[in-house]
Order: structure tokens, then sequence, then C-alpha cells
């Protein structure tokens, strides 16, 4: 009986084994693909930890930036190795090679047993045995790879989306608080001017030189300054610990310090000809979206191609032992008839989804659009003020304090005066650093709004 069965089957079994026998789960390959994306829109490396010894080598690369004074490279590189959201997208990319593995796969056969035992003589059991195989899952098969490859190409597109917008998000929270510890230092320095008016006031007040009033206004400038203080201080604490969020860090990890000043914003802007087309070029979410789009166009083809034969067909082979030890064997065939259901929901269905993530990849390029111009006036505006403030407002309050200064060495001005030419030179300094970190943002968001860094990148990801 056996050897009946393997004649129908051996050639259907040696295509399968055709098409399967290479099929393996590994998605290393495909995350090195991401990886070296992720390289060239951040300049960064990535990790994906699966096992002890990537966990021990991403705890000592953590470990080693952390030895020194936190730069805006080192917090973005502790971000891409250490977030635990990063990573658990990573595992998006396993999920789908071992979708694209699946779809490579023909359904197992089906193998059925009948056991019919007679209620008189004779008294042999009727045994009836039968393999069958879905013989249209193998012609389906080179399309469902297709779907199941376009799924995973969008998928590293995805990640790699998530990766930039990390990487931003990095950005962003480092200089706010690189510029909120600049700001609470500035303050202090104010604080100790006020403190310096208030016990001046209070020496005044009891030689009898200045009233009530007086002492009270300055005493009451002093106690908003200690206000603004706390309240900044408060600030640092919440910019503080998103950044740390983002980094991933816990216990130990989480004393590290910022290193130096917000940076000097550059005298001239980056280069950013071509914004829009760049955009185009290296935003990973419209890749993915023209992804899904290839992806929905093959799926319809593989819906439209099967619709008249939605249960399969099923070829294979039968054998049948009568109890006169008689034995009948020969082929079968199932095909479910469609009469009822013809497959023009699901190819509707399937349209539908197509024109859907059409129309949303023809949004999401207008957006990105929009958004590289938007993103290009805000860093223009924001280069703009803050050059004001360093090239203009600020020598202007320097030379106010100067002449204040020369003014009180000739008894021209008191020592209120003084102060406060001096607290409104720090204030003008104040300002001055929250636009420039306004410009750092800017240029953050203006990368993510790109997709990377402002220059044409020299890879993409590997379609396999």
């Amino acid at each position: 009986m056996m050897k009946r069965l393997t004649f129908f089957f051996a050639p259907g079994l040696g295509l399968a084994l055709l098409f399967t026998g290479c099929a393996s789960v590994n998605p290393s390959p495909d995350f090195a693909d991401v990886a070296q994306v992720a390289h060239d829109h951040t300049g960064q490396k990535i990790e994906w930890i699966q096992h002890d010894r990537e966990d021990h080598e991403v705890a000592d690369a953590v470990s080693a930036l952390l030895k020194r004074p936190l730069t805006i490279d080192g917090a973005v590189q502790i971000a891409l190795l250490n977030n635990q959201g990063l990573q658990a997208t990573y595992e998006d990319i396993g999920v789908s090679q071992a979708e694209l593995v699946q779809a490579g796969l023909l359904k197992n056969p089906t193998f059925s047993g009948v056991f019919r035992f007679p209620d008189r003589p004779p008294s042999a059991a009727d045994i009836e045995l039968s393999v069958a195989q879905d013989f249209l899952d193998l012609f389906t098969l080179p399309l469902r790879k297709k779907v199941a490859a376009a799924e995973l190409e969008q998928t590293k597109l995805k990640v790699g989306n998530e990766i930039v917008n990390m990487a931003s998000e990095v950005k962003e929270a480092f200089y706010t608080l690189q510029a909120e510890e600049e700001l609470v230092r500035r303050l202090n320095l104010v604080l100790n001017l006020n403190q310096n008016g208030a016990e001046l006031a209070q020496e005044q007040r009891k030689a009898g030189n200045v009233d009530e009033l007086d002492e009270q206004n300055q005493e009451m400038v002093l106690n908003e300054n200690k206000a603004e203080v706390m309240q900044a201080q408060t600030e640092i604490i919440a910019d503080r610990e998103k950044l740390t969020r983002l980094m991933g860090l816990w216990g130990a990890a989480t004393e590290w310090k910022v290193a130096d000043q917000l940076p000097e914003v550059p005298a001239l802007l980056p280069p950013v000809d071509r914004l829009e087309a760049l955009a185009m070029k290296q935003r990973l979410d419209v890749a993915a979206a023209r992804h899904e789009v290839e992806k929905l166009r093959q799926a319809v083809a593989l819906i439209g191609g099967t619709r008249y034969l939605p249960g399969g067909v099923m070829l294979g082979g039968d054998t049948e032992s009568n109890p006169d030890h008689s034995r009948v064997t020969g082929p079968t065939l199932d095909i479910q008839l469609p009469i009822f259901d013809q497959g023009q929901a699901q190819v509707a269905k399937a349209v539908a989804l197509e024109r859907q993530a059409e129309a949303k990849l023809r949004e999401l390029t207008v957006n990105a659009r929009s958004e590289a111009r938007e993103s290009r006036a805000r860093l223009q505006a924001a280069h703009d003020l803050a050059q004001f403030y360093r090239n203009v407002m600020l020598p202007q309050r320097m030379k106010i304090l100067q002449l204040a200064q020369q003014q009180y060495n000739f008894m021209l001005k008191g020592t209120y005066d003084l102060l406060q030419a001096k607290e409104l030179e720090l204030e003008t300094e104040r300002s001055s650093i929250g636009a420039a970190r306004s410009y750092w943002i800017a240029h953050a968001d203006m990368e993510r709004a790109v997709g990377g860094t402002l220059r044409e990148l020299p890879s993409a990801i590997t379609t396999r």
C-alpha cells in the first residue's frame, strides 16, 4: 500500500523539497541592512540584543560612554543601543523574516484513515487510507513569497524610521536639558546680584537712605528670582528624567552629567538645497508606504488569481482494503466548487486596501514635503533670532553695562543702577540661551523632517 502512495506523491514531494529545502529563519542579514541604514542616517550604530553576548557588549559600551561627561553623540548612541522600546521594535524584523520563511513553505500533506468493521462474516475490516496535498499551494508559492518579501522590506523601513525619530527625540531632549542647566547658572548669577541688592537695601534702610517701600521692592525682586530658580530646577529634573528614559538607563547609571554647554549657533545655515527632493529620497516612512502599496498590489494579484478556488486543489492517493481481501487504489481530487463564494468579497477588500494605501502614500508625500519646508523656515527663523541676540542684543547690553560701570566709577550712577544694568545683561544672556536652544531643536527637527542627515545618503536598504 505505501509503495503505491509513494508513486502518486514522489513528483509532488520533489517539488516541495525544491521550493522549501533551503528555508531558514535567520533575520541577521536583514538586521544588518537596517544597521547600515541607521548608521547612514544617524552616524551611530545599533545592536539587536538576542543573547547574553550582545547584552554584555551593549552594557560595556554604555558604561564606557557614561564614564565621561555626556555629549549629544553619546546620548544618541546610548539610546540607539539601550532603549528597550527600540529593542522591541527590532523584533518586528524577526517576525517578518519568519513570515517570509513561512510563505515559502508548502502546507503539510493530509493523511486520512477510515476503519470499518462488518456486523457479519466475513469479519475482516474494511480499511481505507489516503494522503492528499494542496497543489494550488505550490503554484501560488512564488507570489506569496513576493508579498511576504515586500512586507519584510516595509518592516525594515519602519524600524529604520523609528531609529531616525529616536535620534531626533534624544537630540531635542539633550539640547533642552543643556539649555536649562545653562539657564539655571545664569539665574543663579542674577540671584547673587539681587541678593546683594537686597542686603544693600537693608543697610540703606537702617541708615535712613531708603524707605520701607524701596526695601520691600528689592526683597520682592529677590524672592521672585528665587522662585524662578526653583521652577527652573524642577524643569531640569523633568528634562533629565526624559533623557534618562530615552537612553534606557536606571540605577547607578542615572548619575550621568551633561558635557559643556549648548554649542554655538553657526554663522551660516547648513546647506539645504533641494530640500523636498532630499526628504523624498531619505525619509524611511515614505519608502515604507511605497512598499505597502507594492505589497498590496501583489496581494491583489494573488487573491485575484485564486478567487475561484478558495478552498484549494487537493490531489492525492487513496487505497482501500475490502473484507474480501481485494484492494482498490487510485488518485484523489478534491476541489471546492465556487458556487456561493466566488472570492468577490476578498478581491473587493484587497482592491480597497490597495487604493487606501495609495491615498495614504500621496498624503504622506504631501505632508513630508510640507514638513521639510516648514522645518527649513523654522530653522531660518531660529537662526536669525540667535544671531540677532549674539550680534546685536548682547553687544548692546554689554556696552550699556560698561557705560553704567563708568558712570558708577565717576559717582554719576548709584549702586542700584549698576546692579540693574548687570541684571538686564544677564537677562539678555538668558534670552540668547533660549534662542540657541530653539535653533538646535529646530535643527534636530529638520533632520527628522528630511529623514536623517542633511546630505544625500550613500546607501539604502537592500531588497532581498
